[in-house]
């Protein structure tokens, strides 16, 4: 995921991307695999109309096809071009994403591992104190 959405945690930042993104693409609302479809689907790329497909082309709907089949769950998401439902758990460990970055992202919060609980407490602790 490119992002720096794990900075917000780690920098004890707000995640705000309307008003304050750390970096260019916290603003984009991507789709959860539709970087990787296009990718697997390059092969059958209308050479006329590239992503832009056009109602009336074969070539363009075999594109369109390739592409839906082979996306993920197409979820929207903002700052990564994977959600957090299609990583492994432990992904979620190591980036250690902010709760108002996932709930900005309307992420089933029961998900979340105990570990990444325990660090939100451990970070918000040390808010206090300062």
């Amino acid at each position: 995921m490119a992002t720096s959405f794990g900075a917000y945690a780690r920098c004890l930042e707000t995640y705000d991307p309307v008003n304050d993104p750390r970096a260019p693409w916290d603003r984009f609302v991507y789709v959860c695999g539709l970087r990787a479809a296009r990718t697997k689907a390059a092969r059958l790329l209308c050479p006329d109309h590239g992503h832009e497909h056009a109602k009336d082309c074969d070539s363009c709907d075999r594109h369109a096809t390739a592409v839906r089949a082979e996306l993920r769950c197409g979820a929207r998401w903002i700052g990564g071009d994977t959600c957090y439902y299609c990583q492994p758990p432990h992904v979620m460990e190591v980036i250690l994403p902010t709760k108002a970055y996932l709930e900005y992202n309307d992420f089933d919060m029961r998900r979340v591992p105990n570990a990444v609980w325990d660090a939100w407490r451990t970070l918000d602790e040390k808010r206090r104190a300062e």
